[in-house]
């Protein structure tokens, strides 16, 4: 769901600044939108009503069809405020989608490392977004494709659930073979 801390009001200026220079842009907003988000939308459209046909609502939906939605987009945004590890990070990555996210939370916990972390932005940024995002819209699609590849290899091999559960069995050995530590001594009564 899109909401404040997702970084809405960001994406939606970031939107109107890509438009200036590439006018196909569109924004879909993918899992609908809590409701104290609806207000940020409104007053961008009241104030960009060009944009109106071009930024899409979608609802909730099962997972079984998200892939088909992040397969149809060039690229991903996630603009984020702040957050924990978000799950539609990993999924478009997952589809093969070239993600710019904020550096942020679990965002970087993802993209920290990996191919795609140059494409880490400030948060709060807009510009930043708009810059990242016309960056890419210019370069070849076969060049886009292959960073979203690396982004899918990158994110299958580190967030598989073979590998997490690898490394909580290893994270769980290390525990269980360090000592104890001391019981606090109390002092005589």
């Amino acid at each position: 769901e899109a909401r404040h801390n997702q970084g809405l009001t960001t994406a939606l200026q970031a939107l109107a600044l890509v438009r200036r220079h590439y006018p196909r842009a569109g924004l879909v907003l993918i899992g609908g939108m809590r409701e104290e988000a609806q207000p940020a939308l409104r007053e961008f459209l009241v104030r960009y009503p060009e944009l109106r046909s071009v930024v899409h609502q979608l609802p909730w939906l099962p997972h079984h069809h998200l892939a088909a939605y992040y397969n149809l987009l060039d690229l991903f945004w996630y603009p984020a405020l702040s957050d924990g590890l978000p799950n539609a990070v990993l999924e478009a990555l997952a589809c093969g989608r070239v993600v710019i996210a904020s550096r942020v939370g679990g965002a970087v916990d993802i993209l920290g490392g990996s191919p795609l972390a140059p494409l880490l932005i400030p948060p709060n940024n807009p510009l930043a977004l708009a810059e990242t995002t016309l960056r890419l819209l210019q370069m070849p699609p076969e060049k886009r494709a292959t960073l979203g590849k690396a982004g899918r290899n990158w994110v299958i091999n580190r967030f598989a659930m073979e590998t997490e559960a690898k490394a909580y069995t290893e994270l769980y050995a290390e525990l269980a073979a360090e000592p104890a530590p001391a019981a606090a001594k109390r002092p005589p009564e």
